[in-house]
């Protein structure tokens, strides 16, 4: 399993979505670190699987964005 941790300063995670391999995702928002002061957790974000899950507009950019590479 993969794990995959995102560091969020001065915005939103709006979503995460995984294709392919199976993982977790954890989320660290600094902002909320320096509300709480030290010892604020990672929180375990729960994940959609596949990209039939994204929105219409999400997986059109997704799509582009693969077929770039």
């Amino acid at each position: 399993m993969t794990d995959l941790i995102v560091e969020c300063r001065g915005g939103v995670v709006q979503e995460l979505t995984v294709i392919g391999e199976p993982a977790r995702v954890f989320v660290l928002d600094w902002d909320e670190d320096e509300d709480k002061g030290p010892g604020a957790e990672c929180a375990l974000w729960t994940t959609q699987r596949g990209a039939g899950s994204l929105a219409p507009e999400t997986r059109a950019l997704y799509e582009q964005a693969v077929r770039a590479k």
